[in-house]
């Protein structure tokens, strides 16, 4: 069965914004598209390696390659475009994961999100309380039916680092707990707040699997419940509250409290003090926990209520540049960029049918099925019209025709982007390209 694609970067602003899915990829890649598209149409980049990645990695030895080593010629800018390349991914994955998080919750019906990545002094003013503090706050929650608010740390994987990465994890808590008596549990009852819970949410191991109870680094985890049972950290604060008309929930013993706190968030991950009817409560959630608790599904569930609309512009893109620079080295330009000046010179007329298509007033599958229709057409005329020249087109390091004429197919989503910058937005150096 024939791939089909789905390019974001191809699709009229209109059929994007009615999806908010659609929406929430866009806005962490538009600034990144153009950058590969610029790879792919140059063939080429400004490579900047200092002294030591040169030596570290061999590649200082290149130089005295000679010109039929097109692996050697290319091995630099292929180093350098995968470096800067994950570098600008890494964040906007951070980004997106927790846009997406946001928009899940907002339409589970339980939380609804009350600010992401704000300041303490941000959100409590939420609940008319003053204070200065710049400590962010990943997500706060706020739930449904009332009573209840979260902070949240989030965490996609559990290998956090060091104490640095702990402490960055943790001091919004060490603040917010000495506030409750300076006035905070004050204006939370007011707002009809019973419950302030301060989460710490897990989601992946170091494998990069959802992580739960058998798959988690238990020493990763009893350092960091280490970590916060220490005097300078959580404990400390709670203790003081303790010492304030607090107590452990847990224990109706009369045990020692460090130890029921420290027992209770190793066994459970949840620990919870009380004064009179207002609670706070210490958690640490792991992978679908966290995603059942506040979103009401596992992620599973959620990925699957998205695939059918998961674009394919970087994954596309990327893999192209890479090829499409080893074939610039070797002929001069690549073959997105021959493409599009040869059928711009003698054959503009096929772009036509694509520029008809963002003009008709169509739903988005439609559209992918119309776009996908139009590019096998185009590869086969394309054919056609180099053979007609008697120039062979030999596109991959392959004789399988199939594989061939996928490729072929991917050059036309590139061509057709590159029209789109250059000739329709007039954008001919790619200005929207930002790497960071």
């Amino acid at each position: 069965m024939d791939n089909r694609y789905f390019v974001l970067y191809l699709l009229p602003d209109n059929l994007i914004n009615e999806n908010k899915f659609l929406e929430l990829q866009w806005e962490n890649i538009k600034t990144l598209v153009p950058c590969l598209l610029k790879s792919l149409y140059e063939g080429s980049l400004d490579v900047r390696l200092h002294e030591f990645d040169r030596i570290l990695t061999g590649l200082r030895n290149i130089y005295n390659t000679s010109n039929v080593n097109i692996l050697g010629k290319v091995a630099s800018l292929w180093y350098y475009f995968t470096r800067i390349f994950h570098q600008s991914f890494g964040p906007r994955v951070g980004n997106f994961a927790e846009e997406l998080i946001c928009h899940v919750i907002d339409n589970s019906g339980l939380f609804r999100v009350i600010k992401r990545n704000g300041t303490l002094k941000e959100i409590l003013k939420h609940y008319d309380f003053q204070c200065d503090r710049k400590q962010r706050v990943d997500l706060v929650l706020d739930r449904v039916k009332g009573g209840k608010i979260s902070f949240i740390e989030l965490r996609m994987s559990e290998h956090t680092g060091g104490k640095t990465a702990q402490e960055s994890l943790l001091d919004k808590f060490v603040v917010i707990l000495p506030l409750l008596e300076e006035g905070l549990r004050e204006r939370m009852l007011d707002n009809n707040i019973r419950e302030v819970e301060l989460v710490i949410a897990i989601l992946f191991n170091k494998r990069h699997e959802i992580i739960n109870n058998q798959n988690m680094d238990v020493g990763r985890f009893n350092s960091l419940v280490n970590y916060i049972m220490e005097e300078r950290n959580i404990w400390g604060q709670v203790r003081r509250l303790l010492g304030q008309g607090y107590r452990i929930e847990e224990n109706e013993e009369g045990g020692e409290d460090k130890n029921i706190f420290e027992e209770q968030l190793k066994r459970k991950r949840d620990v919870c003090i009380r004064k009179n009817e207002f609670r706070v409560r210490f958690r640490i959630l792991l992978g679908d926990e966290f995603f059942r608790e506040y979103a009401g599904k596992d992620l599973n569930t959620i990925i699957e209520e998205v695939a059918y609309v998961t674009a394919d512009d970087i994954w596309l893109f990327y893999s192209m540049a890479i090829n499409e620079m080893k074939v610039a080295k070797e002929t001069g330009k690549t073959n997105v960029r021959r493409l599009y000046e040869d059928l711009k010179r003698e054959k503009e007329e096929i772009f036509k049918e694509f520029m008809d298509l963002r003009n008709r007033n169509i739903d988005i599958n439609k559209y992918i099925s119309e776009l996908n229709r139009i590019i096998d057409s185009y590869a086969k005329e394309i054919l056609g019209f180099y053979e007609k020249k008697g120039i062979e087109l030999r596109l991959l390091e392959t004789n399988d025709i199939i594989s061939m004429y996928e490729y072929l197919k991917q050059l036309c989503l590139a061509v057709l982007s590159v029209y789109l910058t250059i000739d329709i937005k007039g954008d001919n150096t790619f200005s929207t390209c930002i790497w960071e």
